[in-house]
């Protein structure tokens, strides 16, 4: 008896061993695996880091190539081609843009992940201005004007030689506006339009919806809060003159007056300038000429400026103020719709967003 009780006893005892034992080895085993599995997961997490900052990079180079292409449609390289889809080319209250969807495949390992980002590109010059003279602060007494305002160069649905936000007094001499697609004098009396003291319908003066900001006016300026030092850092040329200006920047910004010599020229009817004149005169000498949109602009300054174009010299495009330019300028514009349309359509002048919420993953 006594042995069989040892017998039963020493059962009992082998079989809560074996028992114990199996615990302890299902228990190790669900912490290796749960070890394991943190283990992938850490390995995920870290795999999934990398791939992010590559979409980011490859998005960022993606962007830029994609921002100054002529077309999405047709001609891309085969590997943007293939990443985009859902390309379209629309007009928003008369502004171009293009939207598309860019998707990207990121593989390291046994790890793939796939992003999807809305983008839209649209233009830097966000307005053309649709006179050929826009005055944000009115224009003082003496300060005298010859505007051409060709039917055939004209905006098409507004016919402005002079946009302003004040009054415009026309009985002051020399204040003339006219119809010639020819640049003299003669041409200009035959065809006038408005004459000093006669103001007709191509000067639509005292109007409260003229931007008093005009580089918001232009740029849209307020959409990132863009400041001014932000803007010039996008201009393909600062300067402090027109002295020394490259013939292929197309966004110039010069710090001080701009004096062009007789003959000389910057932009071309082919490849207009958007030309910012902070704090400065702005001067052109016989048959000196600038084609595109000129900006005189005050910054932080209490002084007005003068603009001067001499016997035969011109603004072909459009001419901004936001001061009172001096007594003694004599402004000469002929307004060029068409041209200014190849600034706001240029492919070097686009810029490139992220539409806000688009993201997939």
């Amino acid at each position: 008896m006594v042995i069989r009780q040892k017998k039963v006893t020493g059962a009992i005892w082998l079989g809560t061993s074996v028992l114990l034992m199996t615990s302890i080895i299902s228990v190790a085993g669900a912490l290796s695996l749960l070890i394991i599995g943190l283990d992938e997961q850490d390995i995920w997490a870290e795999q999934k880091n990398i791939l992010e900052d590559q979409a980011q990079r490859n998005l960022a180079e993606y962007s830029a190539r994609l921002v100054h292409s002529p077309s999405w449609s047709i001609g891309l390289p085969s590997d943007l081609a293939s990443s985009l889809s859902n390309v379209a080319h629309e007009t928003i209250e008369g502004v171009e843009v293009d939207v598309a969807t860019v998707t990207m495949k990121h593989t390291t390992g046994l790890f793939t992940v796939i992003h999807q980002q809305d983008i839209v590109r649209f233009p830097l010059l966000l307005n053309v201005p649709p006179a050929a003279l826009i005055l944000a602060d009115g224009l003082i007494d003496d300060a005298t004007f010859t505007l051409y305002l060709p039917p055939s160069t004209a905006h098409p649905t507004y016919s402005y030689s002079v946009w302003a936000n004040q009054p415009l007094d026309m009985t002051v001499e020399n204040r003339i506006t006219c119809a010639s697609l020819t640049i003299d004098e003669s041409s200009c009396l035959a065809s006038i339009l408005s004459q000093t003291p006669w103001k007709n319908s191509d000067i639509k003066d005292a109007d409260s919806h003229l931007p008093l900001d005009i580089l918001n006016y232009l740029f849209g300026t307020h959409i990132d809060e863009i400041s001014y030092d932000t803007l010039k850092e996008i201009t393909w040329q600062r300067a402090t003159s027109c002295a020394a200006i490259d013939p292929n920047a197309r966004f110039l910004w010069v710090e001080g007056s701009c004096q062009l010599s007789a003959s000389d020229a910057i932009g071309s009817s082919d490849e207009p300038v958007i030309l910012i004149v902070e704090n400065g005169h702005i001067l052109l000498q016989d048959e000196a000429k600038i084609y595109g949109l000129v900006v005189s602009l005050q910054a932080d300054s209490l002084f007005s400026y003068q603009v001067v174009t001499h016997d035969n010299s011109l603004i072909e495009g459009s001419l901004i103020l936001n001061h009172q330019a001096t007594s003694n300028s004599e402004i000469r514009i002929k307004y060029h719709y068409p041209l200014l349309m190849k600034l706001q359509q240029m492919p070097q002048l686009q810029q490139l967003a992220l539409v806000p919420g688009s993201r997939k993953r």
